[in-house]
């Protein structure tokens, strides 16, 4: 921002740029069906049509005005939030709408109270000791090592209640 130069209400990032950016960002926003050429031209750029669309295309691929336009947004998003409250507050009030769960859950989810969602998952294993050492003979062999099946893989010692034995499901 240039000595004596007022900040623009957007902010800091729109004042660091020149006057005609500053306006080229303004009128962007304030007409969004425009193009960038035009927008550039209402800013106050004077030059050929080609010159203008060049100068259009170089200003909006710029990082500082694409933050600017950012910053300008932003505001505007925030003067909507009254009208968006406003909006969920009516969709709250008509239980008959076909949004009012939506919009209430929407309230309640943001206010720190959202639905309690539990899933139930039954994990059964099935191990079949003689098909794991076959798959493991065969991976062992695949892979040049020398194994031993007796020495390597003791028969296991099951105590009473280490296995709780149930009946397949029928399916």
């Amino acid at each position: 921002m240039g000595r004596g130069q007022k900040e623009h209400p957007f902010g800091p990032i729109t004042s660091s740029l020149p006057v005609i950016e500053q306006k080229f960002v303004e009128y962007l926003l304030s007409n969004p069906a425009i193009s960038n050429a035009q927008a550039m031209r209402m800013a106050g750029y004077k030059g050929t049509e080609s010159a203008l669309r060049k100068r259009a295309y170089r200003a909006i691929h710029k990082k500082e005005v694409l933050e600017a336009i950012r910053e300008g947004g932003a505001l505007q998003l925030g003067g909507m939030v009254p009208v968006a409250v406003d909006a969920l507050n009516q969709l709250i009030k008509d239980p008959d709408s076909r949004h009012h769960y939506k919009a209430v859950e929407g309230v309640l989810n943001r206010a720190g109270m959202p639905e309690v969602k539990e899933t139930k998952t039954t994990v059964v294993h099935t191990l079949d000791r003689n098909d794991l050492i076959t798959k493991i003979v065969a991976l062992s062999q695949r892979l040049g090592i020398g194994f031993n099946s007796e020495k390597l893989l003791p028969q296991p010692v099951i105590q009473a209640g280490d296995v709780e034995e149930q009946p397949p499901e029928d399916g």
